[in-house]
């Protein structure tokens, strides 16, 4: 008979492996794009990443110990969604990349023609007669509005 926490501990397993295995998916799919000219920004957030998965991970693994029970419910779901995972992350390819290459390509830019227009103006000193106004009366200026 498989006891709920033989289960977890099988789960837990079961997701560390899983979760290795895509460490080395990431990084072989790393280098490949890479190799094709891909820069990484924001790279810093990584190591947070891992170690909230493994946070995550050791809370279940101690929080199961101590209830000495598992959710069954909890843990069929959790099992029953990881095909879904698995079919993301092997249907992401190439065309994904060039999708969000040209993507990325599109807001430069459009980023570039932004500032190119751009010019220094006076600000206004009073408002212009004639002009539309919204009609808001729920919204006060934050300069009327009391501090705290």
């Amino acid at each position: 008979m498989v006891t709920p926490r033989r289960a977890l501990a099988v789960t837990i397993g079961g997701v560390v492996v899983q979760r290795l295995g895509e460490l080395v998916w990431s990084r072989r799919n790393e280098r490949r794009l890479r190799a094709r000219g891909a820069v990484e920004h924001g790279a810093d957030h990584y190591r947070w990443m891992v170690a909230l998965h493994a946070g995550w991970l050791l809370a279940t693994a101690v929080e199961g110990r101590r209830q000495r029970r598992c959710h069954p419910l909890a843990l069929a779901a959790f099992i029953g969604v990881q095909p879904l995972r698995l079919w993301v992350l092997r249907t992401l390819g190439d065309n994904d990349v060039a999708r969000k290459r040209e993507g990325t390509a599109t807001y430069h830019r459009l980023t570039e023609r932004c500032l190119a227009s751009m010019q220094e103006v006076a600000p206004q000193t009073h408002v212009s007669p004639g002009r539309l106004r919204l009609a808001l009366p729920e919204l006060r200026p934050l300069t009327q509005r009391a501090t705290r």
